[in-house]
């Protein structure tokens, strides 16, 4: 079954990680501080979906990020540092998956794979260059 875009609407905590989760966000350039406070904070996301477009709208570190793509298709992501890189979302069984292809400007690749473990629990792959860890998130 593809996964559900619309089902992750809704405030999301991080409940669990990889042992190197700090780690991976640091190699995407998160600052350890803000790193740290990011496993006790709560995000609020709205996604919106229409056919194979879908647009998001989170509160992040205090600041609303807003984005859309079309599965399959590269387009421009703004992050809540305020930095934009190329990415492109597609499905890959019951996950969505996104690729940075040069995350870094330095031609780091960046994989990021979300799926649900039940309606309540996201689980999400990452590999950033050679570094791989996941997180869960639950709804609150």
């Amino acid at each position: 079954m593809p996964f559900d875009i619309g089902k992750t609407n809704g405030t999301w905590k991080v409940s669990k990680t990889s042992d190197n989760y700090i780690q991976l966000l640091g190699k995407l350039g998160v600052p350890e501080d803000i790193a740290k406070k990011s496993l006790d904070a709560e995000y609020p996301l709205q996604m919106t979906v229409s056919g194979d477009s879908f647009s998001s709208k989170m509160e992040v570190m205090g600041k609303t990020v807003e984005n859309s793509y079309t599965l399959g298709v590269e387009g421009m992501e703004q992050d809540a540092l305020g930095k934009t890189r190329k990415v492109t979302y597609t499905q890959e069984g019951d996950c969505l998956v996104s690729v940075y292809p040069d995350y870094d400007g330095m031609g780091m690749v960046f994989r990021h794979s979300r799926r649900f473990l039940d309606d309540n629990t996201l689980h999400l792959d990452m590999t950033v260059g050679d570094l791989e860890g996941w997180s869960e998130s639950k709804r609150c």
